[in-house]
């Protein structure tokens, strides 16, 4: 009996979306949050890592995600496969930088681009998918339910402003704590302390989404 985090969204995820590292049909749209095409694949290397399930179905149509162990030279690497193809995405990629709450990141960030967003948890769930909705399940670890607990931290979707304009929204705290700027409701710096969260709209952002 496990706890799963379960995001959907309205547009059909491809086995392309999830094998082409670097390939992105979001590049150049300012109005979409991703948009460098490796999202999806550092975020299934954090839970390899992590030795995590994931249950992704495309409508009904469910795209397996697995692992098999290959030699490098001498040693052994977790490699990712979709649909029993192998992939380049090993198991060490983002290995150094990627966290739990960056991974999740990725999915929410690509479920909001898509449209039609839902994310909750359930316990033991069901393992379906549903008509012209791409549907995931993630097994959750500590670091991702603390992630759930601290939400606003991480997402600022469900925080009501002290001030907004068509640039900014700031989002007052009962007291000064590091000050997090998020990029359309999506966490990417930590600064000095302040008693505002800040969102912009128009950020740049490096391939960490930082």
């Amino acid at each position: 009996m496990k706890n799963f985090i379960t995001i959907e969204n309205k547009v059909l995820i491809t086995v392309e979306d999830i094998k082409l590292i670097g390939s992105s049909t979001k590049r150049g749209d300012s109005s979409k949050i991703g948009q460098f095409g490796s999202g999806w694949k550092f975020a299934l290397a954090w839970i390899l890592r992590n030795d995590l399930s994931i249950k992704i179905f495309s409508g009904l149509t469910e795209i397996v995600v697995d692992f098999e162990i290959k030699m490098h030279r001498d040693t052994p690497v977790k490699v990712l496969t979709v649909d029993g193809q192998e992939t380049s995405i090993t198991s060490g990629m983002g290995e150094i930088d990627w966290k739990g709450w960056m991974a999740l990141r990725e999915i929410v960030s690509n479920a909001i681009d898509e449209g039609e967003e839902v994310v909750r948890t359930a316990f033991n769930p069901e393992f379906v998918g549903l008509e012209e909705k791409t549907r995931i399940f993630i097994e959750m670890n500590g670091e991702l339910a603390d992630i759930l607990r601290n939400f606003d931290n991480y997402f600022s979707f469900e925080r009501v402003p002290y001030y907004e304009n068509s640039l900014v929204k700031l989002f007052k705290k009962p007291e000064a704590t590091k000050t997090v700027v998020f990029r359309k409701g999506i966490r990417c710096y930590e600064h000095s302390k302040s008693i505002f969260d800040i969102c912009l709209s128009e950020i740049s952002i490096n391939e960490s989404r930082l």
